[in-house]
């Protein structure tokens, strides 16, 4: 397999390297924003839809999959004409109408039908500023690079948000974590409007004239949707796995704090990792990994078996998915594809609290264990596939 970093030398890129630094930290604030509803999985549905809103862990389930499946909705109408919209107008105002939608949701209290309208606005705003912020990222001169550093701010927030918000909304209430949401994606809002970078006229080349992508793109895209379908369906339940077990909110609490400084650790070591390891090895070993990861979790009753396995299944898909975001970007160079990284996300991420919702109410939570695997194994025949013969 290549292990040469992925850089390109276009127009595209000369254009955004010349943007300040300012820029480049709206991206990686949209970036944070757009993707802190996957990181906050365990406090939005185990601690807030179930544990606080007495929700049916199929209804809370179904709630997530509402709002994953709208960014995906709004990712596949955005992602196309990505080239042909103002990315600075546009971008601040679908963060701020993903807030405005956050802070509606403190005031619906239990009502199942007005929560799934604001999760589904929510989701469409977020999948609309989520697909500029990753069109912009993979037209840098170095994708992996880009996205490395973008996903250690986020796994830094999203350390600081799940050891803050659990025991404040165990004495607050759910709308401590609405609100929460709602001031991220107003940050968002505010720094593109601020400093997003100016690239509304560049890349013509990336015009999106109908052309067919190469079958080992589609492979790595769907590597990806499945990785995220493990990953929201443990994730999503972990906080319930832990009650199953018999923890309590403290332990549960420390181990989700352990698993985002592991997630830190390995998310910065993807940066340096990106021209010493072999891309085309990392994302197909990595789903096994996750998998074998998730049946730990799932199945084992010990805490400190809970606490690594959680760990690892947290940090084995961030640190895979940057290597993956280089590798579609050298697959695929023109962004269209990175343009479209939310609808592979969520995509994934849609369908897995909804099937952890279904398996934990009607089977048992140990059974998301041995989802997790099956959905691994697929994952790693895809990757496998998209880089099959590459050298």
């Amino acid at each position: 397999m290549d292990t040469t970093p992925y850089t390109r030398s276009t127009s595209t890129d000369a254009a955004l390297q010349k943007e300040s630094r300012g820029g480049i930290v709206a991206l990686i604030i949209g970036h944070c924003a757009g993707l802190m509803d996957i990181t906050a999985l365990p406090i939005w549905v185990g601690m807030v839809l179930v544990g606080s809103l007495a929700l049916e862990p199929q209804k809370a389930g179904f709630l997530l999959t509402l709002f994953l499946g709208s960014v995906v909705l709004s990712s596949l109408y955005f992602a196309p004409r990505l080239t042909r919209i103002n990315r600075r107008r546009i971008q601040p105002m679908a963060y701020a109408l993903a807030g405005l939608a956050f802070a509606w949701m403190t005031q619906v209290g239990s009502n199942y039908g007005l929560l799934a309208t604001t999760h589904v606005i929510a989701g469409l705003s977020v999948g609309c500023g989520l697909s500029i912020v990753h069109g912009t990222m993979g037209g840098t001169g170095n994708p992996h690079r880009t996205a490395a550093i973008a996903f250690t701010m986020l796994s830094l927030v999203s350390t600081l948000m799940l050891s803050i918000l659990p025991p404040l909304v165990g004495r607050i209430g759910p709308n401590v974590f609405f609100y929460t949401m709602a001031g991220i994606m107003f940050i968002a809002s505010l720094a593109g409007l601020l400093a997003f970078p100016q690239i509304d006229k560049v890349a013509k080349h990336e015009s999106l004239a109908v052309s067919r992508l190469p079958a080992r793109v589609w492979f790595a895209i769907a590597g990806v949707s499945l990785l995220m379908v493990t990953h929201s369906m443990i994730l999503g339940f972990v906080e319930r796995i832990g009650v199953s077990h018999g923890f309590s909110t403290a332990q549960i609490t420390t181990v989700l704090v352990v698993s985002g400084l592991a997630n830190l650790v390995f998310v910065t070591l993807s940066g340096p990792l990106g021209s010493r390891l072999s891309a085309g090895w990392v994302v197909v070993i990595g789903p096994l990994i996750q998998a074998t990861a998730a049946l730990t979790v799932a199945q084992l009753s010990i805490y400190a078996t809970y606490i690594v396995g959680t760990s690892i299944f947290i940090s084995v898909l961030t640190f895979t998915h940057v290597f993956a975001f280089g590798l579609i970007a050298r697959m695929e160079p023109t962004g269209r594809v990175l343009a479209a990284t939310p609808v592979m996300i969520m995509a994934g991420s849609a369908v897995g609290p909804l099937l952890g919702g279904m398996l934990a109410q009607h089977v048992d939570y140990a059974s998301l264990g041995w989802a997790a695997v099956a959905f691994g194994l697929l994952a790693a025949t895809s990757f496998g596939l998209a880089t099959r013969g590459l050298r």
